[in-house]
């Protein structure tokens, strides 16, 4: 590799560091760092709930279409890992907006081996850089004999939580 090249993927490195600083999201309470690669930060409760937070980096395509792109995606993995898929496994819960950011919501049903998963994919974009995130908030494990529970009350008892991450969403 040539020296020129070098300094290029340097400048390349160090501009994806300052654009994954730009964007502050913060840890809830209760929960602790983990070691996971592929994700900006992941974090976990007692309760075996996860936050995470990803960065796809710099998008050149409409910010719906990347939605699209990523639940597509999505699906497939989860077909690969031998989890249900349907018509509602991903589906749009509602828009959200703070002073800097504008959110998409969505709702993902992890189903398999008698258990559900719920997670809730909050998709934002810095509109300084173009940069697309994935914030996910996911609940511990449940049987799937508790998946009335898990989709109505406990699902709307998230909702304030849900709101309040996004929130503190910030530069």
């Amino acid at each position: 590799m040539d020296m020129d090249q070098v300094v290029i993927d340097m400048t390349k490195e160090l501009n994806e560091k300052n654009i994954l600083d730009n964007v502050k999201v913060p840890i809830l309470k209760g929960y602790e760092e983990l070691e996971f690669s592929g994700t900006i930060f992941t974090a976990a409760s007692i309760t075996d709930s996860l936050e995470q937070f990803l960065c796809d980096g710099i998008i050149t395509e409409p910010f719906e279409e990347h939605i699209e792109k990523v639940i597509k995606d999505t699906l497939e993995a989860m077909k690969e890992g031998k989890l249900e898929v349907n018509d509602n496994t991903i589906f749009y819960l509602s828009d959200y907006h703070t002073k800097d950011f504008y959110f998409k919501v969505y709702v993902q049903d992890n189903i398999g081996e008698g258990m559900i998963i719920r997670q809730f994919n909050m998709y934002f974009m810095d509109p300084k850089t173009n940069a697309f995130y994935q914030l996910s908030l996911t609940t511990a494990p449940y049987p799937t004999s508790q998946m009335e529970y898990v989709t109505n009350e406990f699902s709307h008892k998230m909702l304030p939580t849900l709101k309040s991450l996004m929130d503190q969403v910030h530069y």
